[in-house]
């Protein structure tokens, strides 16, 4: 079968891609190993609860695509409020940190050393960084780092913070400084919406409907489910040959590709170089498991997102959907899902899912979060490929996006294909963008 496009990955970025080929009335197939579209954005179910495979919301950073996203969803698209916290110490500190609550929490002499360290980087003018605990400190300050920002990053991540770039957290810092702290005191009482933590946009009926709605738009025979890409080839008068683990042959003059690089460069034909395959085997993605927990309570908290920086708890991160949209959840009922950080090939991603709640929930228990008997429903979730490890080493890489620029139409898309954290307004201004070349 040959096809105007190929899409290789029904994730975000290629079922932007595909909605975008769709509306230009471009022949194309989406081919997705998974039985489901939305890759590590899809919404699920337990029972009554919905929830989704990772914190997410959309943000209002871009006007057009959110009026695309507006148009998908319709009144489905609803506006949310909710802030959220650190915990340190046992106590709630707001996140993004506010200068009112840093000073009800940190004592005192740490203040001092906060203010001092941030007065003295203001005249200090930096450019370079060669990794993460670098720039953190120039921006933040040494203090001020380690209490919120080095621990968490670690345990995100699972590297020390001397190795990995300054970029992993992409954009999510760019508005938080010093300076926005000082001006956080200043307008206490007002939340700092600017922030992709304050006020965002959500769909009613979980993150993954966005991309349950593209499915129905971009159309069923356009899209193949659980059927891996397993080989690459480029052949003769520059088309492609895809071909995949049911067999099916597909052709086409233009591949857009969101598969990760050490799947892709190893199933393409001829074969990148030794060294260019080198370089992609040794990157390497942060796998996430999930504990959802439905509770026999009201709520959990107030919050979208609560944040674990200590090494005391295991899990990074503890999310409510309910906090989201109140039609995940039933009626005097909630869920949590907690985030654990890991590899795909440790213990704790390999554990069974008993074992691995068992050790979520002591880690629960033991901190007095829950209760054993609020508890009525439980599972565990599994998910690869959830961030890029950005280490400072991995900078060869740009010698793999060179080589897949120098293929003929041949274009990587997305997070996990440029290994490059991104946002979700991002990738379908980055989608639109590939259809445009597309054309021209």
């Amino acid at each position: 079968m040959e096809r105007d496009l190929l899409i290789l990955g029904g994730g975000p970025a290629g079922m932007a891609a595909g909605y975008h080929a769709k509306k230009n009335n471009i022949s194309f197939s989406i081919i997705e190993s998974s039985n489901k579209v939305g890759g590590n954005c899809k919404t699920l179910s337990m029972g009554q609860f919905k929830y989704d495979t990772g914190a997410h919301r959309f943000h209002d950073k871009d006007k057009a695509v959110t009026r695309l996203i507006r148009s998908i969803l319709k009144d489905d698209l609803i506006k949310v409020s909710a802030p959220s916290r650190i915990i340190w110490k046992n106590k709630s500190v707001e996140f993004p940190l506010e200068l009112t609550s840093i000073i009800r929490t940190v004592p005192f002499h740490l203040l001092v050393k906060i203010s001092m360290e941030n007065f003295l980087n203001s005249f200090r003018k930096i450019s370079t960084f060669n990794n993460f605990r670098e720039f953190a400190y120039y921006k933040y300050g040494k203090t001020l780092s380690e209490l919120f920002l080095i621990n968490y990053t670690e345990k995100l991540w699972g590297e020390s913070a001397d190795l990995l770039s300054k970029n992993v957290s992409g954009n999510r810092l760019k508005s938080f400084n010093y300076l926005s702290l000082l001006k956080s005191f200043s307008n206490y009482g007002r939340k700092n919406e600017e922030h992709i933590e304050g006020s965002f946009f959500y769909p009613r009926n979980g993150f993954g409907s966005i991309f349950d709605a593209l499915y129905e738009i971009i159309g069923r025979k356009n899209i193949l489910l659980e059927d891996p890409v397993i080989n690459i080839t480029l052949l003769k008068k520059d088309k492609y040959l895809v071909r995949t683990k049911s067999g099916k042959e597909l052709i086409s003059r233009k591949i857009i590709c969101t598969l990760p690089p050490n799947i892709f460069m190893n199933i393409m034909e001829p074969a990148p170089s030794p060294y260019l395959l080198k370089i992609t085997n040794n990157l390497k993605f942060r796998s996430l498991r999930l504990s959802i927990i439905a509770l026999n309570k009201d709520k959990f908290s107030n919050n979208a997102s609560l944040y674990f920086p200590e090494k005391i708890y295991p899990f990074s991160r503890i999310y409510e959907p309910k906090n989201r949209s109140k039609h995940l959840a039933p009626r005097n009922q909630t869920c949590i899902v907690v985030e654990v950080p890991c590899f795909s090939d440790d213990i704790i991603f390999k554990s069974k899912e008993e074992e691995f709640n068992d050790f979520v929930n002591k880690a629960l228990f033991r901190s007095n979060f829950i209760k054993k008997e609020d508890i009525i429903d439980q599972k565990a979730y599994s998910m690869e490929y959830a961030y890029p490890q950005q280490l400072e080493k991995d900078n060869e890489f740009q010698k793999v996006i060179s080589f897949t620029k120098a293929l003929p139409n041949f274009i990587t898309l997305g997070r996990n294909a440029n290994f490059k954290y991104l946002h979700t307004h991002e990738l379908f201004n980055q989608a639109e963008e590939c259809i445009r070349r597309y054309n021209s």
